[in-house]
């Protein structure tokens, strides 16, 4: 309070217009003196309401001690006991506390006991809410499939008590959990259609200071997905909108996640001098409160430092950001770490180390690959069909893009290029523009790779794997009865395209069945299994009667999306042409 300013005592009805129901947050610290004001003439049992408001005041103003000092206060005040809406606002209040303060198991608890409350008080205003925090939770803990199932049952109650800002708010948690499960199509679904309730609801609630906060976060979480979407366009866009808002609305904590999320951009962008800049002002906050601890701000620095081949600076930052995320259990943050470890010590020759910093990444990707099975396996059966040509093709079209823009970027290199050399050495443009030919000519390689696979994915959706694969009918009308030749010929494709997979990607064969949609991963005892592709690596293990198309889509995406050097390349490329002259050659024999 300012000094000299000389507030009246609030009467309880002013306490009730003001404390219980909150002020806005431009004056936290003053609406909590008034309040505390107002306890001195509060009779006893309106005196447990008031410390609540008190509390929920502080927690605004994440001032955790006092929320604290005002949370036992409450529950020994009198009347605690008895009333259960006074007992609902204390346990959410003790849960919301824990989690700003990212202890996630204990938040759970309190927040499950605030649901159970808001059930007994018969309020579905109250359980939706209660449900949408406790999906909160659930996401930030990786428990995705509980996540939505909280979310989802929110999100109904609240459209059925047609609450603009509640549904905005439970669709945009459910855009962050899909967001989290690298779902990123369906994660812009679900935040654009936040989008629209925010904007119905601001523009009938203009000075709703809460409604403006939410949707900052939304600008954040939109600016994030269109930056991992590779939507740069989009990302510039929401980023302008956070950064007019974030400052204003925003505490420090959130602040930070703030410029982290966009120096993050920028380094995607490749606008090093901009994230700099905006990393020296999320340093400055971090050091005028240093009880803030996110792995996600330090990742950042970490990945600033790699750029900046300050290799210690980075190996810092990123072992503390593995050690604070493995403490508030979040996988994501800690496998990012892990690998940026391996980057660093990869950078710094350091082999040995590099492949056990990596052995970590992959083991904790494996465990997001599992529980992302387990958890959509449901969604994926019944929307595979309908979805699987749509995603196919999106995806191809976002990549065309991005080729497009590097060729386009590689052809004003070259040119400048060719200018410099032609007035120093002229035979020295030669060189240039057949290295420049050869780009162009790998470039339409790879998309007609891409384009082949596209077609043979439409012409021939191929069904779940099975341990026992009958032969169907298309089968038999092409290839009736394999030769052993032309078996030969599919296992050493599969062989060599696993190989080359490897070596490329540094990662194994469950990953390139998840990328490439081709063969089936099932989960058997808790790993991750390839059982359809590994009969493709034994002449002994192969079926009567092998899908040769799922061999040649294979060598397809192989080519597509892999680096190949030349000589790969055309090994595999002549794997693919012996399997296709001799299903041309059995085509005319028959």
């Amino acid at each position: 309070m300012a000094a000299g300013l000389m507030l009246a005592p609030l009467s309880w009805a002013e306490v009730s217009e003001t404390c219980v129901e909150g002020l806005g947050e431009q004056s936290l610290s003053a609406h909590i003196a008034a309040c505390e004001a107002a306890l001195t003439q509060s009779s006893k049992s309106d005196r447990l309401k008031v410390l609540l408001s008190l509390a929920n005041l502080a927690l605004k103003k994440r001032d955790y001690p006092l929320v604290t000092q005002y949370l036992e206060q409450a529950r020994g005040a009198r009347g605690f006991e008895q009333d259960i809406a006074a007992k609902y606002r204390y346990y959410r209040l003790l849960g919301l506390l824990h989690w700003y303060q990212k202890q996630l198991d204990i938040a759970q608890g309190h927040l499950l006991q605030a649901r159970d409350l808001a059930e007994q008080l018969k309020d579905p205003a109250l359980y939706a809410k209660s449900l949408n925090e406790l999906g909160v939770i659930e996401s930030a803990r990786g428990q995705h499939k509980q996540a939505l199932n909280f979310l989802q049952q929110s999100l109904h109650i609240k459209q059925s008590l047609k609450d603009d800002f509640g549904s905005a708010v439970s669709l945009s948690n459910i855009g962050l959990a899909h967001l989290r499960m690298e779902a990123y199509e369906d994660a812009e679904r679900f935040y654009l259609e936040a989008l629209q309730h925010y904007g119905r609801y601001t523009a009938a609630h203009p000075d709703d200071q809460q409604a403006w906060h939410s949707l900052t976060h939304l600008y954040e979480d939109l600016t994030l997905l269109y930056s991992r979407y590779q939507k740069p366009e989009k990302s510039a866009e929401y980023a302008t909108l956070l950064i007019q808002q974030y400052r204003e609305l925003l505490s420090a904590d959130e602040q930070v996640r703030v410029l982290a999320t966009l120096a993050s951009t920028q380094m995607n962008a490749k606008q090093w001098s901009v994230a700099e800049t905006l990393l020296a002002q999320m340093e400055s906050l971090l050091l005028a409160s240093p009880g803030i601890q996110q792995p996600t701000a330090l990742l950042v620095l970490a990945r600033f430092k790699q750029h900046q081949q300050q290799w210690s600076s980075a190996q810092g930052f990123a072992e503390q950001a593995r050690d604070l995320a493995k403490a508030q259990q979040l996988l994501e943050h800690e496998a990012s770490a892990w690998r940026l470890l391996a980057e660093v010590a990869q950078q710094q020759q350091r082999d040995s180390q590099a492949l056990a910093h990596f052995q970590q990444y992959l083991q904790l990707r494996e465990q997001f690959l599992a529980a992302r099975y387990d958890q959509e396996l449901g969604v994926l059966r019944q929307n595979l069909v309908r979805e699987h040509l749509q995603r196919q093709l999106a995806e191809t079209q976002a990549i065309n893009e991005q080729q497009s823009a590097a060729i386009h970027r590689l052809t004003a290199y070259v040119l400048a290029s060719l200018l410099l050399l032609l007035m120093t050495v002229s035979g020295a443009g030669v060189v240039v523009y057949r290295k420049r030919q050869q780009q162009q000519q790998l470039q339409q390689e790879i998309a007609q790779h891409r384009q082949q696979l596209l077609l043979l994915q439409a012409d021939h959706q191929a069904t779940n794997d099975t341990e026992e694969e009958a032969p169907t009918a298309e089968s038999m009308a092409s290839a009736s009865d394999p030769s052993p030749p032309f078996k030969r010929q599919l296992v050493e494709a599969m062989i060599s395209c696993i190989e080359l997979w490897e070596k490329a990607t540094q990662t194994n064969r469950v990953e390139l069945a998840d990328r490439s949609k081709i063969w089936t991963v099932t989960i058997d005892d808790g790993r991750l299994r390839t059982r359809s592709m590994d009969k493709y690596l034994s002449l002994d293990k192969l079926p009567a009667h092998p899908r040769w198309r799922n061999v040649v889509q294979t060598c397809h995406y192989v080519l597509a999306e892999c680096p190949l050097s030349p000589e790969d390349r055309a090994r595999l490329n002549s794997k693919l042409d012996a399997i296709m002259n001799s299903l041309r050659a059995q085509a005319l024999a028959n």
